[in-house]
C-alpha cells in the first residue's frame, strides 16, 4: 500500500495507465471498506448484547447488523475475486499469460469502437420489438424490458410461439434477423478483432521477464554446480577412515529416520 501510494502521487498518469495498478486499487479500496463493514457490524451486534443484558428492546438493531453484514459478505467476495485476479500478474513471466494481458490491453481501443458500434445496433433492435410487438408481448412493452428481453434472446433462452403470435410476419422476422446480425456477424467481428490482437503480441516476446527467467535458471545452476564440485573435493580430502566414519554416520541417521 506504500509503495502503491507513492508511485500514484509521484507518477499518476503513468501509474493509472496500467490496468494491475487498477486493479491493485481495488483491493486496497475493497480492503479498507471490508475493515470497515466488519468493525461496523461488530460495534452494532455489541450494542444488541448490551440492550440485551440490561433487558432493554433491540429489535431495532437487529436490521441494521444483518444489513451490515450482508455489506460486509458483498465486499468479501469481490475482494477474494480481485485478489484471485492477482495471480494472473503473478504468471506474467510466461510467455502465453504475457501475450493474454498485452490482447487485453491493446484490444482495450478497438473494443470501446466495437461495442459503441453494438449499442447503436443493439437500440435499433429495441425501438422496433417495443413498436411491433409491444402492444401484443409485455416481455416488450417498454424500453427497459425489450432490451433484457433481447439480451436474454442472444443467450439462447426465448419463446418462438409468443413473437409469432405476436405479430405473424414481423415477430419470426425480428427473430431471425436479430440473431443472424448478433450471433453471426458482430461476434465473429469480435472474434476476429481479439484473434489479430492476439497473434501481433503473441510474436513479440516478453524479452525483460524472459531475460530474468533466463539469469534465475543460469544463477541456480551454477550454484548447484559450484555446491556439487565443492563438496566432491572436501569428499576426495577426507582419508579413507573419515570417508568409512562418515558413511557410517549416514547409514545411522537413514536407520534413525527410517525408525521414525
Amino acid at each position: 500500500m506504500k509503495n502503491g501510494g507513492k508511485a500514484l502521487f509521484s507518477r499518476p498518469l503513468d501509474y493509472l495507465r496500467e490496468i494491475w495498478n487498477w486493479v491493485e486499487l481495488l483491493v486496497i479500496t475493497m480492503g479498507c471498506s471490508v475493515l470497515a463493514s466488519y468493525f461496523s457490524t461488530q460495534s452494532i451486534i455489541d450494542d444488541v448484547t448490551e440492550h440485551l443484558t440490561t433487558g432493554a428492546s433491540a429489535f431495532h438493531l437487529y436490521k441494521r447488523a444483518a444489513s451490515w453484514f450482508q455489506v460486509y459478505t458483498y465486499l468479501l467476495g469481490f475482494l477474494v475475486c480481485c485478489t484471485t485476479l492477482k495471480f494472473v500478474r503473478l504468471l506474467r513471466f510466461n510467455s502465453h499469460v504475457h501475450a493474454l494481458t498485452m490482447t487485453m490491453r491493446r484490444s482495450l481501443k478497438p473494443i470501446t469502437y466495437f461495442v459503441f458500434v453494438v449499442s447503436i445496433i443493439l437500440l435499433a433492435f429495441i425501438l422496433l420489438a417495443n413498436l411491433t410487438l409491444g402492444s401484443s408481448i409485455s416481455d416488450y412493452k417498454n424500453l427497459s424490458s425489450s432490451l433484457q428481453s433481447l439480451l436474454v434472446m442472444m443467450l439462447g433462452s426465448f419463446d418462438f410461439d409468443a413473437l409469432s403470435e405476436g405479430h405473424r410476419l414481423f415477430g419470426p422476422l425480428i427473430f431471425f434477423v436479430y440473431q443472424v446480425v448478433m450471433q453471426v456477424v458482430l461476434l465473429n467481428m469480435f472474434i476476429t478483432i481479439l484473434n489479430d490482437v492476439y497473434e501481433n503480441e503473441a510474436q513479440i516476446a516478453n524479452t525483460e521477464d524472459l531475460k530474468f527467467i533466463e539469469f534465475l535458471k543460469e544463477t541456480t545452476f551454477e550454484a548447484a554446480k559450484k555446491v556439487r564440485t565443492l563438496s566432491y573435493g572436501v569428499r576426495r580430502n577426507k582419508s579413507p577412515t573419515e570417508r568409512v566414519n562418515s558413511s557410517d554416520i549416514f547409514l545411522q541417521m537413514n536407520s534413525a529416520f527410517a525408525e521414525v
